[in-house]
């Protein structure tokens, strides 16, 4: 094997731009996304559901109502329906250095609940609405990731097209 190695300041100096530019872009592309995630998943819940009908005497802030009300649970392929709205409100992410980007619920000992909604009981089939917005908007990840890279690459000179 022929090995070459550049080792001038000149090269060193450039290999250090793109990769900090590169990690610059991935962490920008996972914010991005994490806002993507979060943004899609709220809007899901906000489709009607097909479950049964419960009576509830809690409010949307979680305060008493005084008349009961009714709503429409979500059934198993459908994200939760929205009661009191601390799941929603509990979600987030976090974008944790350059190479993974957390998504989930219940972070702030929120919505402690979020677990049995992503995984099940013995009563309620699993509604798994992180999973399911994971996979759904994969695609749309990568393409914040890699739209990221190029404008920061392009930032310090590198010629993408």
């Amino acid at each position: 094997m022929i090995q070459y190695k550049d080792t001038t300041k000149q090269f060193n100096a450039a290999f250090k731009r793109q990769e900090g530019a590169v990690r610059r872009g991935l962490r920008q592309g996972g914010a991005t996304s994490g806002d993507d995630l979060i943004k899609w998943l709220k809007n899901d819940m906000k489709q009607p559901k097909s479950g049964r009908t419960y009576k509830t005497s809690i409010g949307m802030s979680g305060n008493l109502l005084q008349n009961v009300r009714t709503y429409k649970a979500s059934s198993e392929n459908q994200t939760p329906a929205v009661v009191t709205g601390e799941f929603r409100k509990s979600l987030g992410y976090e974008v944790q250095g350059s190479s993974r980007l957390v998504f989930g619920s219940g972070m702030d000992g929120i919505a402690k609940y979020a677990k049995f909604l992503e995984q099940g009981t013995k009563n309620m089939k699993a509604r798994k609405p992180l999973q399911r917005t994971a996979k759904k908007m994969q695609r749309k990840v990568n393409e914040n990731i890699n739209r990221s890279i190029v404008i920061e690459l392009r930032k310090i000179g590198v010629d993408i097209k």
